[in-house]
């Protein structure tokens, strides 16, 4: 039994420079990758949209490729994130009841997952088990079919979970891994996490699947796709990660007082030795240091000469500053902001939707998350 699972996608237009064709370029090569390996099921384990309102060009897209992926003849089992819901819970409605209540005769091989139960479709070896967001996990919601391939699929957070790719931090707090590993599973899936990671399981087996695409620059020097699963009767189950072609984040630091402006030849070696990455269709962030009078020197047309050279996505300006100040006679350097003062301008902005979150609450929950870093 062989299918193709993703998670996390999150159609979107991001102010890092990611936008919504890039996320559905992400859905499609999905599909394109299992009409060309003959892979005829897919698992999509929630949070198909950023905002818990999506604009209608992102609900286009979505749609469009879920649509697609559906005429293909391609069967997709379609779980309920918490992003998926119109509000904060279940009973709010979500993103694809149209799909499920009004669209069902147009959606053959879709079968949307928004109830802890379980789901089947004419034709395959695997029955789904699903955990959508904001349920609880219970046995007795489930039917077993010891003749078939019975993987959990869930969308939440479990306790001891890498939630950050520099630090490595881990939440403390989330579900008991132990009430989802049990022996009939074949195989339990997660979404929620946008890092993927195995689950340590005793007595199955199973992983966060991670997003696929690249959000921010908190994911740099992570991994995001997709993974190819093969499910065997001899419980030697096989799977492939498969990166996506989607746009990520990339720096190159440099002090230009010591050694002037960096060529695009430059910056490409740096980020290659740095992030074994290519400038090419990514997003660069030029982190240069220096005096103010040497930082002041940059050529008018440098950036987008470096972008049209690099062919990169989007090539940033300095994203820290760190100019000298002479001070009797001694070069010193000006103090930053630190990275938890950045935090609490930002959140108090008015800027930013924060979609009903507490702010003081937030900025706690984040506060500690920077003082591991």
């Amino acid at each position: 039994m062989r299918f193709v699972a993703f998670s996390d996608i999150h159609y979107s237009n991001y102010a890092t420079g990611v936008t919504s064709e890039d996320v559905a370029a992400v859905e499609r090569q999905v599909t394109d990758y299992c009409l060309a390996q003959s892979i005829k099921v897919v698992l999509f384990n929630g949070d198909r949209f950023l905002s818990h309102q999506p604009n209608d060009y992102d609900r286009l897209l979505a749609d469009r490729e879920q649509r697609h992926r559906n005429d293909s003849g391609i069967l997709t089992f379609s779980l309920t994130g918490n992003h998926d819901y119109w509000g904060k819970g279940a009973t709010s409605g979500h993103s694809n009841r149209f799909a499920k209540e009004l669209w069902a005769d147009y959606h053959q091989n879709l079968v949307i997952m928004d109830e802890p139960k379980s789901y089947s479709h004419e034709g395959t070896a695997m029955i789904v088990h699903a955990l959508p967001a904001g349920f609880e996990f219970d046995m007795k919601n489930y039917q077993i079919d010891p003749d078939r391939f019975n993987v959990l699929v869930f969308h939440d957070l479990l306790a001891g979970t890498v939630i950050d790719v520099q630090s490595q931090f881990k939440m403390e707090q989330g579900m008991n891994r132990d009430s989802l590993d049990h022996s009939c599973f074949d195989m339990v899936l997660g979404g929620d996490v946008h890092i993927p990671q195995k689950i340590e399981f005793k007595n199955t087996v199973g992983g966060y699947i991670g997003s696929c695409i690249f959000q921010s620059r908190r994911d740099r020097g992570d991994s995001r796709g997709f993974i190819d699963v093969t499910l065997s009767d001899t419980k030697q189950h096989k799977t492939t990660f498969i990166e996506s072609r989607c746009p990520c984040f990339v720096d190159c630091e440099w002090d230009v007082t010591k050694l002037g402006f960096p060529s695009s030849l430059m910056i490409e070696q740096y980020v290659q030795s740095v992030w074994e990455r290519s400038c090419q269709g990514n997003i660069v962030d030029l982190v240069f240091k220096g005096t103010r009078a040497d930082l002041d020197a940059m050529p008018k047309d440098y950036l987008e000469k470096m972008k049209a050279e690099l062919k990169a996505r989007r090539v940033n300006p300095p994203m820290k500053v760190q100019p000298m100040n002479i001070v009797s006679g001694v070069t010193q350097m000006v103090k930053s902001v630190t990275a938890q003062e950045d935090l609490d301008v930002f959140i108090k902005s008015g800027k930013v939707d924060l979609q009903g979150l507490d702010p003081t609450r937030l900025l706690e929950k984040g506060q500690k998350v920077l003082k591991s870093l």
